[in-house]
C-alpha cells in the first residue's frame, strides 16, 4: 500500500479494505483486477 492509503482516515481505509475483502470472495486471485477492487472501494486505481 503506498502513503496516500495511510493518509486516509481509518474508517475510509477500513472501507476499502472490506471492498477488497468482496472482490477476492467473489473472484479468484487472477481474476481480481485492480479496476475491481478500485471500483469497489471507490477509489482511484492508483491508491
Amino acid at each position: 500500500m503506498n502513503g496516500k492509503f495511510f493518509a486516509l482516515p481509518q474508517e475510509r481505509q477500513e472501507q476499502i479494505i472490506n471492498a477488497a475483502y468482496g472482490v477476492f470472495s467473489r473472484n479468484s486471485y487472477k481474476n481480481a483486477s485492480m479496476s475491481r477492487l478500485a471500483d469497489a472501494g471507490g477509489v482511484s486505481k492508483s491508491l
